[in-house]
């Protein structure tokens, strides 16, 4: 008889084995590629399947999914000599009306939940999209997410009391140089427009700045002999033009480093980034971040962050 029985609440249920055996074989391949031997072993691991396989078993049950509507690859030299799932019907289909439904639905989340929070919603989406074997989708997913694609071992390496404050060299993907090592003092994370951020001490650029977590590939070492202060403010230089040079006024912890008939370039000394940062927004589109480019970064987060609040998608 092909069924398998066990017991639930008490309760004597059966299971067929060959529908059982078909649904573990495609959730196997869904996962990965695997070979033959690899398939088979796993049936004889699970206790509804393990009195019933083999070789044999196996192949009928790759001709069924194939039966079904499955596309799966032959194995190849060029394989590692794996059957790989290369289509299956059983897609899950989202209009483009449930998915605008269900980013917004991400969206007034993300406003009333922690970052913790967020990367389980953001694990969950993407879940939920690689069940639509929709590329569309899963990219425009993947694009409007808040918190970037931060790895959860650099996260939780900068929440470790250990590395905060020493000399760590990090592997980071700069917007302008691309991959590339630098040395930093990380002070404290910061949360704040969707984003994490590492406050810190950069020894490219000699003063304190905003590194975006997502952009850390991961830490390569860590000094442990030295323990540096904690930072209290950082610089930043940025230009000025059109109304916005008419409309300046010059505040105690800035300096002006160059004024022509066509533009300012000012550097301020900020200690209180949330008002400096108001203050920016209030020349419209009229100033420009020179430096540093974290910085830069960051402003660039905050006016999409503004813009999607009213993107109707």
């Amino acid at each position: 008889m092909d069924s398998y029985e066990f017991i639930s609440n008490n309760k004597n249920l059966s299971v067929s084995i060959t529908a059982y055996r078909t649904l573990l074989v495609l959730k196997l391949l869904l996962e990965k590629g695997r070979t033959l031997e690899e398939i088979v072993r796993i049936l004889k691991e699970d206790p509804v399947t393990s009195k019933s396989c083999s070789k044999d078993t196996a192949r009928i049950t790759l001709i069924t999914l194939k039966a079904a509507g499955c596309k799966i690859s032959r194995p190849a030299r060029s394989n590692d000599f794996k059957y790989e799932l290369i289509y299956n019907p059983f897609s899950l289909i989202l209009t483009d009306e449930e998915m605008v439904l269900l980013l917004r639905l991400r969206d007034n989340l993300e406003d009333k939940v922690t970052w913790k929070d967020i990367i389980t919603v953001n694990s969950l989406y993407n879940k939920i999209t690689r069940l639509t074997d929709n590329q569309d989708q899963i990219d425009l997913v993947n694009m409007t997410k808040s918190l970037g694609n931060v790895k959860p071992e650099v996260i939780a390496a900068f929440f470790n009391d250990n590395i905060l404050n020493k000399k760590v060299l990090l592997e980071y993907n700069s917007p302008e140089f691309g991959c590339e090592d630098i040395y930093i003092v990380p002070y404290k994370i910061i949360y704040e427009n969707r984003r994490l951020y590492v406050l810190n001490y950069s020894f490219k650029y000699e003063s304190n700045c905003y590194l975006e977590l997502s952009r850390i590939s991961r830490i390569k070492s860590v000094n442990n002999k030295e323990k540096y202060p904690a930072a209290s403010s950082f610089y930043v230089i940025y230009r000025l033009f059109g109304n916005a040079m008419d409309n300046y006024e010059k505040q105690e912890y800035e300096t002006v480093l160059a004024k022509t008939n066509s533009y300012m370039d000012v550097k301020a000394n900020v200690n209180n980034e949330f008002s400096f940062i108001q203050r920016l927004l209030l020349y419209g589109i009229d100033f420009k971040i020179l430096e540093p480019s974290f910085f830069r970064e960051k402003i660039i987060d905050k006016i999409k962050l503004i813009q999607r609040n009213y993107d109707p998608w």
